[in-house]
């Protein structure tokens, strides 16, 4: 917990008199958590993450960083794996999604962007909406290995809803792959009597 005291507190430009301050308490006990020597009590450690702008897994060293830039593979229902580069950067507890242009996106007249916030190191849950349309919605993402994956809901006007599967990775072949692979999984699963 120390480590990512000092760091948090470093990164907004706190002394530990500072951070002691907004805490309400004595600056040796700041001390004394970035040394590992003592720890909050529950509530304490909520104050102090609420002021880090990190959550309790974070605080407690248990979440794993998402951040930097990774390819997406998105597939819908009759189409084929989109792929696309998109950047994660960690702002406290949330990642803001930002997707690089595309050219399907130029021909489409935008890009998306989005949040996913961590719901433990394995899953993540999150929003997106395109600049250019009315369409938005929701993901859920599971790590598998070095790729995250899940299913995507959408709302287009007029469309109505749109569904599918996403999958990011740090390189581009594997990611397609996997998306190609859970979209016959699921066509297949459909397609059962």
């Amino acid at each position: 917990m120390g480590n990512i005291v000092r760091q948090r507190r470093v990164s907004m430009g706190l002394t530990q008199a500072e951070l002691a301050a907004r805490l309400g308490v004595d600056v040796r006990q700041i001390r004394r958590y970035e040394a590992n020597t003592t720890e909050p009590t529950l509530q304490g450690a909520r104050r102090l993450a609420d002021l880090l702008d990190v959550s309790l897994d974070e605080l407690a060293g248990s979440s794993v960083d998402h951040s930097g830039t990774w390819w997406s593979a998105w597939h819908g229902s009759g189409s084929d794996a989109q792929l696309g580069e998109l950047v994660l950067i960690r702002r406290g507890s949330l990642f803001d999604v930002s997707a690089a242009p595309s050219p399907s996106d130029a021909q489409q007249g935008g890009t998306w962007r989005g949040e996913l916030r961590p719901v433990d190191d394995d899953a993540l849950l999150g929003w997106f909406v395109r600049d250019d349309a009315p369409r938005h919605g929701t993901l859920a993402l599971q790590a598998s290995g070095s790729l995250l994956h899940g299913p995507w809901l959408a709302m287009d006007s007029p469309a109505g809803l749109s569904s599918g599967i996403v999958v990011l990775g740090r390189e581009a072949q594997p990611t397609v792959d996997h998306a190609r692979n859970l979209a016959r999984s699921l066509r297949a699963r459909s397609d059962r009597p």
